[in-house]
């Protein structure tokens, strides 16, 4: 089979035509070049498409990627009124000190005893003792000597040695040592001939009063007592334990051997006081619940010159203010009112005023200032209202 390809103007078969004759092998690879131009052309275009298909996609698909993404939850702060208070935690409650601290009024025992300190490792030398010195083959250098309030001794050769607040032994090692350069392989003895002078002279002098070693005080209404050697000590606001032990530290340091101790015989805070115009004033134990009415009893009754009908109850405030209360006690009735619920508290001090006093108020006020155990300032430092109710 052939195909007759001719050139443009020429007719096929003429003689001035120019043409030849493509047939068999190559009329079939022209054929197939035209297919593969075809072809070719075909897929370059089918690139094309895909590419402009896969740029649409490209764009389009962060639109798509941004509708899919949710929208941001927007952030609300809080009211500060709506917001409840964070919770407080309480703290826990301070330990409540109940020891019992001594205070004006107090009447007290102070006993002083010798301390034996048996688990001591020896005697410490103290002033006042008498301390012998034995040399031997040389009585020239042995003596009795006495420890001076300086705590030295005077040895012949030596001189001055200290020997308050050690032990003999110790004294007899420095005599040794001072010797030595004078007398071959000296041999001394150091004993205790007189222990405790100081010490003993105290104790005579406290046993020649009427109480011995043991001193019966009161705390004075500023607070102090007096003691031997010491002179004044504060007593009010502390405890029996730490007072005892500040006195036997302030007394070693005087008497090496000695003890302290401190006995309440009777607090002022569990006390009444009753004044005025009854058979026996003074201050009475309250060991429970009390009235107005027993409390004057106990203070043995009215006198003659009493005014029963103004008697006034005297009591202290936490700030230590004083306020009054005026009672109507008239023993031939019954107590009525607000003298009727009173009940005594420690420290209440009850006064009863002359009859045919003008100005009660103004006398109980200077009669108060005159037998309170107690400072109490100037001015005006109670009131006085019938109608309150303590």
């Amino acid at each position: 089979m052939g195909v007759a390809l001719s050139a443009p103007g020429r007719g096929p078969g003429g003689r001035g035509q120019k043409g030849r004759s493509v047939t068999g092998r190559e009329g079939m690879a022209g054929v197939t070049r035209e297919e593969n131009r075809r072809e070719a052309g075909a897929g370059a275009g089918a690139v094309i498409l895909g590419a402009v298909w896969g740029l649409g996609l490209l764009a389009a698909f962060p639109c798509a990627a941004r509708a899919q993404e949710p929208e941001p939850t927007a952030i609300v702060e809080p009211d500060a009124e709506s917001v409840p208070p964070p919770e407080v935690i309480p703290a826990p409650p301070a330990p409540v000190d109940d020891t019992y601290r001594m205070s004006p009024g107090d009447q007290i025992q102070i006993s002083f005893y010798r301390r034996y300190d048996l688990e001591a490792e020896g005697y410490a030398l103290d002033v006042g003792d008498i301390v012998t010195i034995l040399v031997e083959d040389h009585p020239e250098l042995s003596i009795d000597t006495v420890v001076r309030p300086d705590g030295m001794i005077t040895a012949p050769l030596l001189g001055d040695l200290r020997a308050g607040g050690v032990t003999p032994e110790a004294v007899r090692g420095a005599l040794r040592a001072g010797y030595a350069s004078r007398i071959p392989a000296p041999v001394i003895t150091v004993f205790v001939k007189g222990a405790q002078a100081k010490l003993n002279e105290f104790f005579v002098t406290l046993m020649s009063g009427d109480d011995g070693a043991t001193k019966s005080l009161v705390i004075r209404p500023d607070g102090h007592i007096s003691l031997p050697l010491l002179g004044e000590v504060k007593l009010t606001g502390r405890t029996v334990a730490e007072t005892q032990a500040e006195l036997a530290t302030r007394y070693r340091a005087i008497f090496r051997y000695i003890d302290v101790s401190i006995n309440v015989v009777s607090s002022f805070e569990r006390r009444i006081t009753v004044l005025g115009e009854v058979a026996r004033p003074g201050m009475f134990p309250l060991p429970g619940s009390l009235s107005l009415p027993q409390a004057l009893a106990l203070a043995g009754g009215y006198l003659e010159t009493a005014q029963p009908k103004k008697v006034y109850v005297i009591r202290q405030n936490p700030d230590a203010s004083y306020i009054g209360f005026k009672v109507d006690a008239n023993p031939k009735k019954p107590v009525t009112g607000m003298g009727a619920g009173i009940v005594l508290q420690p420290r209440d001090i009850i006064v009863v005023p002359k009859s045919g006093i003008a100005s009660v108020d103004k006398w109980v006020d200077q009669y108060i200032r005159k037998v309170l155990p107690f400072n109490i300032g100037a001015g005006v430092f109670y009131t006085i209202d019938g109608d309150s109710n303590p």
